[in-house]
């Protein structure tokens, strides 16, 4: 196992409801990762909505390794229709036009 690294993460101008759903999306990876259990796990950015939020984090890489390493880890990132009917009340996925995915699997950095 690689060494462990603590990240501190700053979130700034969020909802109360934004930062619940971001604790439980939070919670929920550690819960997978208890379990051993795989899967992706989402958060819906509303950046037309209200979701507009700053992001500080102790990471110390720069601006250009950051965006390289993005390249990396993106794995899924295309517009995609639902046949969802967005009046109905059920829940249904996607519910945007789009969805983006990371995964670290790949990226290999001591």
């Amino acid at each position: 196992m690689k060494k462990a690294v603590t990240l501190k993460v700053r979130f700034e101008n969020l909802t109360k409801a934004q930062a619940v759903a971001l604790v439980n999306m939070f919670n929920e990876m550690e819960r997978f990762g208890y379990r051993g259990h795989s899967a992706y796990i989402g958060f819906y950015a509303d950046g037309d909505g209200n979701f507009h939020p700053h992001i500080k984090h102790n990471l110390k890489l720069s601006k250009d390794t950051l965006e390289k390493y993005r390249e990396t880890t993106l794995i899924y990132e295309r517009g995609r229709r639902t046949h969802a009917d967005v009046t109905s009340n059920e829940k249904k996925f996607p519910w945007t036009d789009s969805i983006t995915l990371f995964d670290f699997d790949g990226l290999n950095i001591e």
